[in-house]
């Protein structure tokens, strides 16, 4: 099964089996939630987490990622809404759209 027949069927089972697959672990209270932001960035076709942190934010849905939300700030600048690094690239990696960053760097990152 792909990543999108697991959330299409809620299957939060085979979800973190997936993850797993992909050597990362992830705790079961994340899994709900990481699963609900990867349908989002699917469902808005997200070319990658910045866009789809920016689709968040527009609806006021970072309460419902409170398991990995973080405030970051790239090369010093302003702290912005996001997600943790861990998160980032799992992110991209079940997206099938990870490829190394060539952007600005994080530099700091603390969980709210």
């Amino acid at each position: 099964m792909d990543i999108k027949e697991v959330i299409d069927k809620d299957d939060l089972v085979g979800f973190k089996k997936i993850i797993n697959e992909l050597g990362y672990t992830i705790s079961d209270e994340e899994v709900p939630e990481f699963m609900q932001y990867m349908r989002i960035f699917l469902f808005y076709g997200c070319d990658g987490v910045n866009e789809c942190n920016d689709i968040v934010t527009k609806h006021g849905r970072w309460d419902d990622f409170k398991t990995f939300r973080t405030l970051n700030s790239h090369n010093g600048e302003p702290e912005i809404y996001g997600i943790a690094i861990g998160s980032y690239t799992l992110a991209l990696k079940l997206a099938e759209k990870y490829q190394p960053e060539s952007g600005k760097f994080l530099t700091s990152q603390r969980k709210y």
